[in-house]
């Protein structure tokens, strides 16, 4: 059977066919023209291998699932992520980064948060990296601490795909870390660049004004001012201090006290005779 010849022919059905040859030699080699094609049609036969005992054949048939990209192939690639093969978990990881269905980015962050093979979790944060979801910086963030190199360069790639800012000060630190590897470095710089021209400004979420720009909080607080026009606004808020009324009803009883008294000594002194 020549795979070759079926693929350049197209024969799609052909090839459907031949996952189900016995020969395991044969289904290894079918997934890939199956892939290159790009025929929907295969997407459910090669969904069936996924199930094959022979795991070259499950990681070949992850690998053409990516590459025909249909959002069929995400819950079962998921399902892939706890399979026995690490080769195939790596598949499965590159397929979904390919798809880039957003339901896999939790799946994903637990592959590179928990997966004992440093390969996989690798491949989890290159493919954070492509599904470009900020819920996996945090996560990427603590992957530059990974005991393995691969792990720490690729998600230093990963951080600079997704360009949020709050990876610089941990990129910063790699980059000039003098006990990393040089190519471990030379991810965090390149990521630099790439969150650099992405969000050259980027300091938060809600849009920046100049520091003397007053807020519409500042602008009720605001006492009015003697050089601010009056309008029917101000003149209400510009009224007289109930602490000048108070002062000015005791200093006005005070004098009346006074007043009273010295008629009162008047009285007495040339009235009362």
């Amino acid at each position: 059977m020549d795979i070759n010849k079926m693929e350049a022919d197209k024969d799609v059905e052909g090839l459907i066919e031949a996952l189900k040859n016995e020969n395991s030699d044969i289904r290894e080699e079918v997934p890939s023209a199956l892939g290159n094609i790009g025929d929907k049609r295969a997407v459910e036969p090669l969904l069936s291998s996924l199930k094959d005992d022979d795991n070259v054949v499950v990681w070949e048939a992850a690998k053409a699932l990516g590459k025909i990209g249909d959002k069929r192939a995400v819950e079962p690639l998921i399902g892939i992520l706890g399979h026995e093969s690490a080769n195939a978990r790596r598949s499965a990881l590159g397929a979904l980064g390919d798809i880039g269905d957003k339901r896999a980015v939790e799946p994903v962050i637990n592959a590179l948060k928990w997966d004992e093979d440093f390969n996989v979790r690798g491949d989890a944060a290159t493919a954070l990296g492509v599904l470009g979801d900020k819920k996996a910086v945090e996560f990427l963030i603590k992957a530059l601490k990974d005991i393995d190199p691969y792990v720490r360069e690729n998600a230093a790639g990963a951080l600079g795909n997704i360009g949020d800012k709050r990876a610089v000060a941990p990129l910063i630190e790699l980059s000039k870390d003098e006990e990393e590897y040089e190519y471990v470095r030379k991810s965090a710089g390149n990521a630099l660049e790439k969150i650099k021209l992405t969000a050259p400004l980027q300091l938060s979420e809600e849009p920046i004004m100049p520091a003397d720009t007053p807020t519409q909080s500042d602008i009720l607080r605001k006492p009015v001012s003697k050089d601010t026009p009056a309008t029917p606004e101000t003149k209400k808020k510009s009224g007289m201090s109930p602490i000048l009324l108070i002062g000015g009803c005791i200093l006005f009883c005070l004098i009346l006290v006074v007043v009273i008294a010295i008629a009162a000594v008047i009285w007495t002194l040339y009235g009362g005779g």
